[in-house]
């Protein structure tokens, strides 16, 4: 691959002049619509239109669990499960290796113990 011939130490010579940019701006071809963002068809939704089904507060807490340090929303920190969540619904045994929805919708009580595991919620969107 490449070449065994070392490249020449002479550059070509700059342009001196502002016309040779100005062509070089006109000849550039104006395609706005290649390799371009595209319109996101679900950042057009009004959002003043969505019914709110459910809400979660979700509040952090810290906790020593185990001798470690955790941290935790609504009381639950979140521990990998043995097998990836994922897979495990792919092949129907998810509900051996994780629970859905371990969090509540609302914060426990301050002196609740922190639960360590996978933290899994399921919603819906409409």
């Amino acid at each position: 691959m490449g070449s065994n011939t070392p490249a020449t130490p002479d550059l070509p010579r700059a342009p001196a002049t502002w016309a040779w940019s100005l062509n070089q701006w006109r000849s550039f071809r104006w395609n706005l619509t290649a390799s371009a963002d595209r319109p996101n068809p679900l950042g057009s939704y009004h959002y003043g239109q969505i019914n709110i089904t459910r809400t979660i507060k979700l509040a952090s807490s810290t906790s020593v669990v185990d001798g470690k340090l955790r941290y935790a929303f609504n009381g639950v920190s979140h521990s990998d499960a043995d097998v990836p969540l994922k897979l495990a619904e792919y092949f129907g045994i998810g509900d051996t290796v994780f629970k859905y929805n371990k969090i509540a919708d609302k914060p426990p009580a301050p002196s609740s113990p922190v639960k360590v595991e996978p933290n899994v919620i399921q919603t819906e969107f409409m």
